[in-house]
């Protein structure tokens, strides 16, 4: 399994910040991969002993002849496997003839040149290892099975301003520890990011700002009191982080990006711990949304007081909105439709 981006998919919209959006996505695309694979009973992990420059001549980007700004990335090869982990033969994937079609996604774009620059900067040129932390799990049990929680996986429109329960909250919480089980057993993350978590609306908890660290499966209190104005400020004056029961800034300290790509690798990891908080609120009947646009330096620099921490990702939780004019339709009904 190879994952692959298109930044102007992003970046018409977005410029620069697209390469931000293509490396989380990337994590969401992993950690939903690894469970899917998990619930067929298959094994899934990082191709981390070959170099990326390597790997990516698997499915032929080198010869690739892309259109003006449409450039594709690899982002990451996976070994998908059932009983034994496969070996790699390039020899003859070198024999293959690579027959590239492209169809032209734009007839105007402007390329935002950073974004390939720094692509190349965060390739992986040597192995590299995750470590885990070893701390017992349970799972609490949900009215859905777990495909009726995928399939119904959406990101929230907006928030009614409800609370959640205590232990709802601290479970959820839970399922992000850095254990070696899926998604994490991928062996794709540094597995140190920790969480920001501005409590709204959580009972037996008091609102205020809390920092979680994931190594230690530690939650401590930074400072009490209604943060959600300041929430929603962070999170670029979008109501997601105020009218939620709780939200998330994900952060990492700069010491653990000593190599360049570890900064790649450490947003695939905040994707994951993304799609972790998408499964675990629609399992609890809630929803999550994922909030990629957020001052940055309010979080490191205001709340934390650490210029060495970076903000990777935000995300919220809660009871959801419905719009009742989305009307779901699975595949075959739309082919029936001529949808």
């Amino acid at each position: 399994f190879i994952a692959t981006s298109i930044p102007l998919r992003e970046s018409w919209k977005y410029g620069e910040r697209a390469l931000r959006y293509c490396l989380l996505d990337t994590g969401h695309i992993i950690a939903a991969t690894r469970f899917s694979a998990n619930l067929l009973g298959w094994k899934m992990e990082y191709v981390s002993e070959y170099k990326e420059s390597e790997l990516q001549k698997l499915i032929g980007l080198q010869k690739a002849s892309f259109y003006k700004n449409e450039d594709e990335i690899f982002e990451g090869a996976f070994y998908i496997y059932n009983d034994k982990k496969p070996k790699i033969n390039f020899k003859e994937f070198e024999k293959l003839e690579f027959n590239l079609e492209y169809k032209k996604l734009a007839k105007d774009s402007i390329r935002w040149d950073i974004i390939f620059d720094i692509a190349k900067v965060l390739k992986r040129e040597e192995p590299f290892q995750s470590n885990f932390i070893k701390e017992k799990i349970t799972f609490n049990p949900s009215p859905f099975n777990a495909f009726e929680i995928i399939d119904k996986r959406r990101s929230a429109l907006g928030f009614k301003e409800k609370f959640i329960k205590k232990d709802e909250f601290l479970d959820i919480l839970d399922k992000t520890l850095p254990r070696n089980i899926p998604p994490f057993d991928t062996k794709v993350t540094l597995n140190k990011v920790n969480l920001v978590i501005f409590v709204n609306r959580v009972d037996g908890i008091e609102s205020g700002i809390y920092f979680f660290d994931r190594e230690k499966n530690s939650l401590s209190l930074i400072e009490k009191g209604d943060f959600s104005e300041a929430v929603k400020f962070i999170n670029c004056a979008q109501d997601l982080g105020k009218d939620s029961a709780f939200s998330i800034s994900m952060v990492i300290d700069k010491k653990h990006l000593n190599k360049e790509y570890k900064y790649k690798l450490a947003m695939f990891e905040t994707g994951m711990i993304g799609q972790i908080l998408y499964i675990e609120a629609e399992a609890k009947g809630y929803r999550g949304c994922g909030i990629g646009c957020f001052f940055d330096d309010l979080v490191s620099i205001d709340i934390l007081e650490n210029e060495d921490i970076l903000t990777l990702y935000g995300f919220s939780i809660g009871e959801p909105v419905i719009d009742e004019r989305i009307i779901p339709i699975r595949p075959n009904e739309a082919k029936l439709l001529n949808l």
